[in-house]
């Protein structure tokens, strides 16, 4: 049985920065000029599988913005503000 808090622990294991900066490091070391044809196909290995996990976080944080988007729409619709029309600061009247 898979509760909540089960999936926000799953979803905090996973470091998002780490696992770019690790694809980063792979990349630099296919960069190089004498690579061993083993360790090549283990790092590509894990990049594959690095590559798939940040695409289901990417898609999960999508979700969770449009969630959010949806909830802010709502509320707009019930305090006649216009997300989509508002500029940048204008809801809160501040300056950048």
């Amino acid at each position: 049985m898979t509760t909540k808090n089960t999936k926000k622990k799953k979803k905090d294991d996973f470091d998002f920065k780490k696992a770019v900066e690790r694809l980063e490091e792979i990349n630099r070391w296919f960069q190089e000029e004498d690579i061993d044809l083993d360790e090549g196909l283990e790092k590509l290995k894990e990049g594959k599988k690095l590559i798939g996990k940040c695409q289901k976080r990417l898609n999960e944080a999508e979700n969770e913005f449009i969630d959010v988007k949806k909830e802010l729409e709502d509320i707009s619709d019930n305090d006649d503000i216009d997300f989509d029309s508002l500029e940048d600061g204008e809801l809160f009247d501040y300056e950048e």
